[in-house]
């Protein structure tokens, strides 16, 4: 490979390796899908049926949305927080505390729970990354 070619195969290297990996759907979602499976409130099976599935179409909306639209996993949290918990704050902590969460439950689900606390993330991973969409999306 010549000189050009291969600094261009370096920087998808690197580009590659800036962007976080990409968490299924369901991992922002796994809390209200334990909540409405869970059956808090002792409700009728019907009732708890239709609660799981609202949560499992509003898990199928978001994934169809982040694959015609090509969201990665930032732009993907800031559309949920905006639009799914409009009433919490839309602040970079707030929003790659999302983030934190929904790895959290991926690894839960792929490595158990011992693993997933052992590989924890930090919101100071997500938080620069979220800020700077932020401010490209107040300036666009």
């Amino acid at each position: 490979m010549n000189a050009p070619g291969r600094r261009i195969a370096d920087l998808e290297v690197i580009a590659r390796s800036r962007q976080p990996e990409q968490v299924p759907v369901w991992c922002f979602f796994h809390q209200d899908l334990f909540q409405a499976r869970a059956n808090y409130g002792s409700q009728p099976p019907d009732v708890v049926l239709a609660d799981i599935e609202d949560v499992e179409r509003i898990i199928r909306t978001y994934d169809e949305m982040r694959s015609t639209q090509r969201l990665d996993l930032i732009d993907l949290a800031i559309t949920i927080s905006t639009y799914s918990v409009p009433d919490h704050a839309q602040t970079p902590s707030a929003i790659a505390g999302m983030i934190v969460q929904a790895y959290f439950a991926w690894d839960q689900a792929k490595y158990g729970e011992y693993k997933a606390w052992r590989q924890q993330r930090s919101r100071g991973e997500f938080e620069g990354q979220v800020a700077a969409r932020l401010v490209g999306m107040v300036g666009s």
